[in-house]
């Protein structure tokens, strides 16, 4: 069952590899339809992996797994759970689980995992448990994560010199109208936006006419911006292709700040059939909220994954904050940091990361979260802490025999030793 439900995220992942040929560069396009050789592998993995019934997404209070071979252990945020296995609630405890046939259950009082349990819970899209399915200290391969490392212009000190986009920033859309945000320059009068594209002047507004509040980002308190759509500004058109940049004037400077990226902030509208084929999607999980009740954390992953999977970051990266709020988790963190890493906000990546280092609980969590945290170490020119990051991320994948992991972290060393005898 998990092996079909593959097959068919592995459509997706087609979708995607023509999704980022229209949406960034050779190279990004290269590393989309690389992935899918990935979903390939995924899909052998399952095959032997097939004991796997079902995944914790969400539980409180005391909450242990008897394992069928009579081992008990405390339960963690996505554990995988076989046939047999018996979830134990002490007190006022639940717990959600997603099954293998795209069925998610929650339950208030201790449980032996069957496939017969699983058949009650409350039916899910098609591809729900795929990707919220645990591998390697992830959810699932954020398009373009394991690619080897490359450098990059942006530095942490650029957050308080320039205006960063944070939305839309590389990313696919659903929506013509999209909300801007960027980060707000001290001493900044007004700011430019400039799109590049079908039919777009720059338009300007004055500071005054925006909405700055401080927000917690991850890594503290961080003023951001936000515009609506002017009423009086042309949609985006599907399928079009568009750069975008946010300029800040500040008085007596001669020209707009604008940040140096390393490759154009490129957005696209995704064409009305996959929009409309992911809009069902989103319907359906949003409504799990109501009848008959998910947790919210459940549901937020599942939204969350269905987002990534057609690259639509802009949707995908606050949904999963919220998850990771109401549930704390290594690898949700980890696939938060993937994609932001992804859409080149390394800042925000790295501080993911370093929480999910934080609340790794297994080898292949502080893995997946050191390889992260290599990419961003060569991204900002530290070249000896990256290379020892990759390292000790390689031999952990060795260690629990994942190859492809294990192979990108040894090309990811390999270039950071390369720019070290430079």
């Amino acid at each position: 069952m998990g092996v079909l439900k593959l097959r068919q995220t592995f459509g997706l992942r087609l979708m995607t590899c023509w999704l980022a040929l229209a949406l960034s560069t050779p190279e990004s396009w290269l590393a989309a339809c690389i992935l899918i050789g990935d979903q390939r592998g995924l899909e052998a993995r399952a095959e032997r992996d097939d004991e796997t019934l079902a995944i914790l997404t969400r539980f409180s209070g005391e909450v242990a797994v008897e394992r069928r071979d009579g081992e008990e252990v405390a339960a963690t945020p996505l554990m995988a759970l076989s046939d047999g296995d018996r979830v134990k609630l002490s007190g006022a405890a639940r717990a959600t689980v997603v099954c293998r046939d795209d069925r998610a259950l929650e339950f208030d009082r201790s449980q032996r995992m069957t496939d017969e349990l699983c058949a009650q819970g409350t039916e899910l899209p098609a591809g729900s448990f795929a990707i919220v399915e645990p591998r390697g200290g992830r959810i699932q391969p954020v398009a373009g994560s394991y690619e080897p490392a490359s450098r990059t212009r942006e530095l942490p000190e650029h957050y308080e010199q320039y205006p960063v986009v944070l939305s839309p920033r590389h990313t696919a859309l659903l929506e013509s109208r999209p909300q801007l945000q960027w980060t707000e320059v001290p001493g900044a009068v007004d700011y430019r936006i400039q799109w590049s594209g079908p039919g777009f002047p720059a338009f300007a507004t004055s500071r005054k006419e925006l909405r700055c509040r401080k927000q917690d980002l991850l890594d503290g308190l961080v003023t951001i911006c936000s515009m609506d759509w002017p009423p009086d500004a042309p949609r985006l058109q599907e399928g079009g292709v568009y750069a975008l940049t946010v300029g800040a004037w500040l008085e007596h400077e001669q020209q707009p700040r604008v940040a140096e990226e390393t490759t154009p902030n490129r957005i696209r509208i995704l064409d009305s059939q996959r929009a409309g084929e992911l809009r069902l999607v989103v319907d359906r999980t949003r409504s799990l909220s109501l009848t008959p009740p998910i947790d919210e954390a459940t549901r937020l992953l599942v939204l969350a994954g269905h987002h990534l999977q057609d690259q639509v970051y802009a949707e995908a990266i606050p949904v999963y904050r919220q998850a990771v709020d109401l549930q704390p988790s290594a690898k949700v963190y980890t696939t938060l940091g993937d994609a932001y890493r992804v859409i080149q906000l390394y800042r925000f990546a790295a501080e993911s990361y370093k929480q999910a280092l934080r609340l790794a609980d297994g080898d292949a969590d502080r893995a997946a979260a050191e390889f992260g945290l290599g990419h961003v170490d060569y991204k900002w020119r530290r070249f000896r802490e990256a290379e020892g990051r990759f390292q000790l991320a390689q031999e952990i994948y060795v260690r629990l025999d994942l190859e492809e992991e294990a192979d990108a972290a040894k090309k990811s060393a390999e270039l950071a030793r390369r720019r070290i005898r430079r």
